[in-house]
């Protein structure tokens, strides 16, 4: 990657979205992409990325980064909820009922597109791109109600928002004193420094 994209990647601050961690590893049927570059393309039929054959989050790293650049959101914070959330595993499902990758609820899937089903959030693209959406509607709603918020204390309050809601982010004020809502921000935190700073 040439260095100003990196450094543009590395630009983005943003984030948001919504779900539930704890779920199975299974990865979806990938068929070898011709080039020999040593990447895989996903066999959903509608998919125009590359998995790589890394594990976990960056499996789907050339996805979050073109979805990232689209809504100029920040790569970090979604590689950091999607760790957090499953793994990287586009199959996980929760005791919630939370679907995908980033652990989307149907309902709020469907406040971007009515046309989505529980399959459909099972579908990598389809799943980022939803939560592309969402995260660029919590950033809007972080920046407006907290606007002298630091990096971090907006990554914790878009991550709080993810788990527990914004309704609850906002009416607290701050990340809800909920236990598991609490581990999830601690999680999300520790990926996003891990990820954008190396420590």
């Amino acid at each position: 990657m040439k260095s100003s994209t990196r450094m543009l990647y590395m630009g983005l601050i943003s984030g948001m979205v919504l779900m539930l961690p704890g779920c199975l590893k299974i990865h979806p049927q990938v068929e070898r992409h011709s080039s020999g570059r040593g990447y895989e393309r996903a066999s959903t039929p509608s998919s125009t990325y590359y998995t790589t054959q890394r594990d976990g989050v960056f499996r789907y790293e050339e996805l979050i980064r073109w979805k990232s650049s689209q809504y100029q959101i920040d790569y970090y914070l979604m590689l950091a909820l999607v760790q957090a959330e499953s793994s990287g595993n586009p199959n996980a499902i929760s005791s919630s009922n939370c679907r995908g990758l980033t652990q989307l609820k149907l309902s709020t899937a469907r406040q971007y597109d009515r046309s989505l089903s529980y399959a459909d959030l099972h579908n990598p693209e389809i799943n980022i791109e939803i939560a592309s959406r969402h995260m660029v509607r919590l950033r809007r709603l972080v920046r407006e109600y907290f606007p002298n918020a630091s990096l971090m204390e907006r990554v914790a309050l878009i991550a709080a928002s993810w788990n527990a809601g914004w309704s609850r982010v906002r009416k607290n004020g701050t990340v809800p004193n909920i236990e598991e809502t609490q581990r999830f921000v601690q999680r999300v935190a520790y990926y996003y420094k891990s990820y954008r700073w190396g420590n």
